[in-house]
């Protein structure tokens, strides 16, 4: 069916999107989430004639772009822009990814209520809702400590990782080590990531956005990070 709405080219890309070879691969989630996205925005007209002349598919038609709209808002939160997922497009201010992320969590929360675990895992809701209020939280806390810019990309645990790969490096091609090894390491560690936050200069990351979904920076960030510009409670209203 999303082949003939032109969705994907084939049946087989299709199979490849909700079937890929690695489940962790966040570029393939994200064209996943995309292509669902998509039907949000597609007309009734563009299903084949033979689809749209049963009188079930209307209601099927309306059930599936409110999927795609679920779809459509989790893919944004992850790339941080409307539009085609491989373009970078136009970058989300942080009112704007407020906005977007109220949206997602009040949708959610009425087709959870409504259809339980039947339209998503608890698990899974509950990570999407924890995310929206993290969000939300961890911006008017930056209000509360005079923290002029606020980059949601970094707002996650990529310390955790930045951490974990200095302690993966530390011993040359000695990348593996057991809790002994951990707690021998884990003080250096700690003493490179602070050195590291005092001079960022010295641990230049990649000034490139493209084909980097969960990946960005602030250099190449182009939406208004400016914490006083930002209503968290307009946010959340619009």
């Amino acid at each position: 069916l999303m082949q003939k709405a032109s969705i994907v080219k084939s049946a087989e890309v299709a199979h490849k999107l909700f079937h890929p070879d690695d489940l962790m691969d966040v570029l393939e989630t994200v064209k996943c989430l995309y292509a669902v996205g998509r039907l949000w925005s597609i007309p009734f007209s563009a299903f084949p004639v033979d689809w749209r002349s049963v009188s079930e598919n209307h209601q099927k038609f309306k059930e599936m772009r409110i999927l795609g709209l679920v779809s459509k808002l989790m893919c944004v939160s992850i790339i941080g822009h409307d539009g085609d997922v491989e373009d970078e497009g136009d970058h989300l201010s942080i009112s704007g990814y407020l906005t977007m992320l109220s949206e997602l969590g009040h949708l959610l929360f009425l087709l959870f209520r409504r259809h339980k675990t039947d339209f998503i895992a608890a698990q899974n809701y509950r990570n999407w809702q924890e995310m929206v209020k993290n969000m939300y939280i961890s911006l008017t806390l930056a209000k509360v400590h005079d923290i002029e810019h606020f980059y949601w990309f970094l707002n996650t645990n990529k310390k955790i990782e930045e951490f974990f790969g200095i302690l993966r490096s530390m011993r040359r091609g000695n990348l593996n080590f057991d809790c002994l090894d951990l707690r021998n390491r884990a003080a250096d560690a700690g003493l490179v990531q602070w050195i590291y936050a005092m001079y960022p200069e010295w641990d230049l990351p990649s000034r490139r956005l493209k084909c980097s979904y969960d990946r960005k920076n602030p250099r190449s960030w182009k939406g208004c990070t400016l914490v006083a510009n930002v209503n968290e409670v307009a946010c959340w209203r619009a």
